[in-house]
């Protein structure tokens, strides 16, 4: 990529090594510095779109309220839809339905309100779990 940026940034100078100015010279160099002009809108706007910059388009009902990473590439998150906050698990291969939070967490809680409901809701035992007992 460093390559490429480098022969663009050189392509688009001024033809130093022509004795005179042709046609063809200011064709090559229009080009390319087109080329180059185009390719930096490209960068620029993958460099926003990763930065999270510019808000994303979507249904003003669904929020992504909280993120916890838990690993390298696995989060968990706190999403409402409409009235319901869910709490999911997300991996690179797939996103997981953990549950419902009731009582709904606040959209301005701290994070630390946050953790206190996820070691509750980690810690409950499972239905299956006090048949046993």
């Amino acid at each position: 990529m460093k390559r490429y940026c480098l022969f663009l940034a050189l392509a688009s100078m001024p033809l130093y090594a022509a004795p005179e100015s042709t046609a063809t010279a200011g064709l090559v160099q229009w080009l390319f510095s087109s080329l180059l002009v185009l390719g930096l809108i490209v960068v620029l706007a993958w460099v926003l779109k990763k930065s999270r910059l510019v808000p994303q388009i979507g249904r003003p009902d669904f929020k992504v309220l909280f993120t916890l990473p838990v690993g390298y590439k696995e989060k968990l998150m706190v999403v409402q839809a409409g009235e319901q906050q869910l709490l999911l698990g997300v991996t690179a291969q797939q996103i997981s339905f953990l549950t419902e939070i009731n009582p709904p967490l606040s959209a301005n809680a701290s994070a630390p309100v946050f953790a206190q409901h996820l070691s509750r809701w980690m810690n409950k035992s499972t239905p299956s779990e006090d048949d046993k007992a």
